[in-house]
């Protein structure tokens, strides 16, 4: 019959078993916020889980007659001995990934943990055969032999090891963890002093699923507040890229493109109805783009869209230069997405501080092509060009496009180059990145 001592210690560590088993759940459903962390500490759970659960069969079946009994107890006393050594290198593992590199000291660290707990097996199975360290009698008793304390100074050994290394890295982890961590080297040795007093209990095996659990709960509290960071500086990422796009939209609708263009219609008005009329329509279409673009979100459009939005732009330009603007179009793909009102700058820089100051006005070329890996497109203007080491006298202009560069690489890790050399004209360059084949389809 089972003791009150039995039931005691049995019923601490299947709660114990039970706690660590839920704790292997969290690590695996969150194991892709920090994977290798989170993959070291599920192991670790599920050794002590293991190792309570084997421990408690111990007390269990221990006196059970009968050769069912013998196997069960002996099976069960093999596995806690061999999961301690387990858990012993879980812990290794689990400090490494935080403390660790590939420094010769640190190999060295990690392998000497792998050569106690190597040899800690081998004497294990060696005893076996032997008694080296326990046997059972013929009531099915387990007892302790008087090298016991050999398999013991296996764990001690690897245990300080480790806590010299924590101790020496303690400023690569954060005060918690650093606590957590300590706890496996100090919570088994107050078991120890404990266990003097309380004989008949067994409290080691306890005291390190305790401080497991301590280590979990640390990962996960850390964990929350390392997303919390993370969406903060999503939002605040988000904030910066509006205030982007309501400074690009706010660019656009410069005032003296607006009289310019209302001036040419007013002359159409009398000279040509017809191409006033289309010239209206392509100036609502023009600033209803800019509204909308103001009034929705970040998301990529397609660049059908934008290059509509282009089109009508330069159709106004036109009507302003006339002969001293040609506008070239070399449109080879349009399937796929670009960052609202991020291509239309490009254009107008080069229309207005490129053409616009040439003597005779000259040619802007707008084309696309599909490459490997992505897309390009490249805005051309043989304008009177600039250099590129110099700053623009228009500061407006140039924070303008440093806007469009900063908003094209955040919202779709794009780039823009830009060359130019002064009497020749400017090449604007911008490269969309295809992401598994659709491009932020």
């Amino acid at each position: 019959m089972i003791s009150s001592v039995s039931i005691v210690q049995v019923s601490l560590e299947l709660w114990g078993c039970f706690f660590c088993v839920i704790a292997c759940f969290l690590a695996f459903a969150s194991r892709n916020t920090k994977g290798e962390s989170n993959h070291m500490m599920f192991i670790l759970q599920l050794s002590n889980a293991m190792l309570l659960f084997f421990d408690a069969m111990t007390w269990v079946f221990r006196g059970w007659p009968g050769p069912l009994g013998y196997y069960i107890e002996w099976g069960s006393v093999f596995a806690v001995f061999t999961l301690s050594y387990f858990i012993l290198l879980g812990f290794t593992q689990y400090l490494s990934f935080y403390v660790s590199d590939e420094t010769l000291p640190f190999r060295i660290w990690r392998i000497s943990i792998y050569f106690v707990c190597g040899c800690a097996m081998l004497l294990l199975i060696y005893s076996q055969y032997t008694d080296l360290y326990y046997y059972f009698d013929h009531s099915n008793l387990y007892y302790r032999t008087d090298n016991f304390w050999i398999s013991q100074a296996f764990g001690l050994v690897g245990m300080v090891i480790d806590a010299l290394v924590l101790l020496a890295n303690r400023k690569k982890v954060s005060a918690a963890r650093f606590l957590a961590m300590s706890s496996y080297f100090v919570f088994p040795f107050v078991a120890v002093i404990a266990q003097i007093l309380l004989k008949d209990l067994s409290l080691l095996n306890i005291s390190i699923t305790v401080s497991a659990i301590l280590m979990f709960a640390t990962t996960q509290m850390e964990q929350g507040q390392m997303l919390a960071e993370q969406k903060e500086q999503l939002m605040e990422q988000e904030r910066k890229v509006n205030d982007m796009q309501i400074k690009i939209v706010m660019s656009q609708i410069q005032p003296h493109f607006l009289y310019n263009s209302l001036n040419s219609i007013y002359y159409l008005c009398s000279k040509d109805p017809k191409l006033a009329q289309r010239a209206i329509s392509d100036f609502s279409d023009y600033l209803r783009g800019n509204l909308n673009a103001l009034k929705g979100t970040n998301e990529p459009v397609p660049f059908e869209e934008e290059l509509k939005h282009i089109e009508v732009y330069l159709s106004l330009e036109k009507l302003r230069f006339d002969d001293e603007l040609e506008i070239v179009y070399d449109i080879e793909t349009k399937d796929f997405f670009v960052p609202p009102l991020s291509i239309q700058p490009l254009i107008e820089n080069a229309v207005k501080h490129g053409v616009g100051k040439a003597i005779n006005g000259g040619t802007v070329k707008f084309e696309t092509h599909k490459i490997e890996g992505g897309y390009i497109i490249r805005v051309t203007d043989d304008g009177v060009g600039f250099d590129t080491n110099e700053t623009k006298n228009d500061e407006r202009a140039h924070i303008g496009i440093e806007n469009v560069k900063k908003r094209l690489s955040m919202l779709m890790d794009a780039r823009l180059t830009i060359e130019s050399k002064p009497g020749k004209g400017t090449v604007a360059t911008v490269f969309i990145p295809e992401l598994d084949g659709k491009t932020w389809k």
